[in-house]
C-alpha cells in the first residue's frame, strides 16, 4: 500500500469515530446539566418550603390590633386586617395630587398652544389671499 492510501484510510476512520466520540461527551454533558437542574429544583424547594414556615411564624401587626392595647396615638397606617370592608377607604399622598395637577396643567397648554397654531396658519392663509 502506498502512503496516500493509508493516509485515506486513516482519515476515513477517524471522522466518524471524532463524530461519535464528540456526540458521547455532549451527551454526557446534557444529561450532567439535567441533574445540576434537578438539583436546583429541589433547593429552591426546599428554600420555599422554610421561607413558608418562617412566615408563618411572623405575624402582620394592623391598626386594629394596635388600637385594641390602647395605642391611641396611631402616627403610621398599617394594614387594616385581611378585608378593610367596604367603608374603607385608602389615604391619598399630597404627591399624587401634585402630579394630577401637573399633567392637566400640561394638556392644556398643549391644547393652548395647538389653538394659537391654528390661528396662526388660519392668519397665514388670509393674508397670502
Amino acid at each position: 500500500m502506498d502512503p496516500n492510501a493509508l493516509w485515506l484510510l486513516a482519515l476515513s476512520i477517524a471522522t466518524p469515530v471524532a463524530g461519535v466520540v464528540g456526540f458521547a461527551i455532549q451527551l454526557r454533558q446534557v444529561r450532567k446539566a439535567r441533574l445540576e437542574n434537578e438539583k436546583l429544583a429541589l433547593e429552591i424547594a426546599a428554600l420555599k418550603l422554610a421561607a413558608a414556615s418562617h412566615d408563618q411564624r411572623i405575624q402582620r401587626v394592623t391598626t386594629d390590633e394596635v388600637l385594641r392595647f390602647g395605642n391611641d396615638d396611631v402616627r403610621f397606617s398599617r394594614g387594616r386586617g385581611p378585608n378593610p370592608g367596604p367603608d374603607y377607604c385608602a389615604p391619598s399622598s399630597p404627591l399624587g395630587n401634585a402630579a394630577g395637577a401637573l399633567v392637566v396643567a400640561l394638556v392644556l397648554l398643549i391644547v393652548g398652544y395647538a389653538i394659537y397654531d391654528i390661528y396662526r396658519l388660519v392668519r397665514w392663509v388670509a393674508n397670502a389671499l
